[in-house]
């Protein structure tokens, strides 16, 4: 188990002061109480190796979030993604290591999502009717939890509120729900810790892709970290990591992803996500969201070579 979420599932963790100041001991109690009986039915995932990818190989510098994430749609009802520190940042000016002076680099988020139509029933009783074209859509609710150094695990006191429409997109930058005023120092701390999503934001786009599978991390907990959880209450919870390996192959034989970035190796391979309907199945049979490596069509008469890569197509067929 990944050490934020045994922190937070033992309650050892902390808000800000400024926080339960405002809202109150018992306030800040409660939303703490809710974060931990949350994550009890959450599905756990382990997304180091997407985490590297995205800071450490990937050089691009700015994302948005309408743009950058192909489907932010839930993929479960209720669960956690959490992540160490990446080896460094990688740029266009270059490569350079964390400084984990101040900053542990491991971060560990708590997903809620629920359809409009339940939202609306949630919070209105009904979905309001000019919230209707939004029926097929999704409201999904993140909690942040920061390893810092010296101080331990912080629950960033706010909830990022993302809108998903009906095809998985992001359609507007986040919603904060804090008790901050908009224009206090904490609330522009708030804010700008939504970018430590990003890397989250990326594993729940490539677990919608059927041609990324999950893998079982095994439990390499030391019989002294057994009995330690057990004192602490915490009971043991198998996570899962996204084999992104296929991927990573094509750009870096095809994009040169070791020299160019990220950016780069997907501009030269022309990879994207593609999602393919029921009615208009990929191969004809295979409905869902993939990854789609490079392919430069033409023919020989036309004095155009032709380059295909194939795509692994999953065992199981569409119902």
């Amino acid at each position: 188990m990944r050490e934020i979420y045994r922190r937070v599932a033992a309650g050892n963790f902390i808000m800000p002061p400024d926080f339960s100041e405002l809202v109150g001991k018992e306030s800040a109690d409660k939303w703490a109480d809710n974060a931990r009986n949350r994550l009890k039915d959450a599905v756990c995932f382990d997304v180091d190796n997407v985490n590297e990818y995205f800071y450490a190989i990937n050089d691009q510098e700015y994302w948005e979030w309408e743009s950058d994430f192909p489907s932010m749609a839930p993929p479960f009802e209720t669960f956690w993604m959490e992540h160490g520190a990446a080896t460094g940042i990688r740029t266009p000016k270059g490569f350079r290591e964390f400084d984990r002076d101040l900053y542990a680099g491991a971060v560990g988020v708590l997903f809620t999502g629920m359809t409009y139509q339940e939202a609306g029933e949630k919070v209105w009783g009904n979905l309001p009717e000019k919230s209707q074209l939004l029926a097929q859509g999704w409201v999904l609710t993140s909690q942040l939890f920061v390893l810092v150094k010296g101080t331990g695990v912080v629950m960033i006191p706010c909830a990022y509120v993302f809108n998903i429409d009906q095809f998985g997109k992001p359609f507007k930058y986040p919603m904060i729900a804090s008790p901050f005023s908009a224009d206090s120092m904490m609330f522009k701390l708030v804010s700008d810790s939504s970018k430590l999503i990003f890397p989250h934001a990326l594993a729940i786009s490539f677990l919608h892709c059927k041609n990324v599978k999950t893998a079982d991390v095994p439990d390499t907990r030391r019989p002294v970290e057994k009995r330690r959880d057990e004192r602490r209450g915490v009971d043991f919870v198998t996570f899962k990591t996204l084999q992104i390996e296929p991927m990573k192959k094509v750009l870096t034989t095809e994009g040169g992803i070791a020299q160019n970035g990220l950016k780069k190796a997907l501009h030269i391979c022309r990879g994207h996500f593609s999602h393919y309907s029921e009615e208009k199945p990929l191969f004809g049979k295979y409905s869902g969201q993939f990854w789609i490596p490079s392919h430069v069509r033409g023919s020989a008469e036309s004095g155009k070579v032709v380059k295909d890569y194939s795509v692994k197509a999953p065992k199981q067929t569409a119902a």
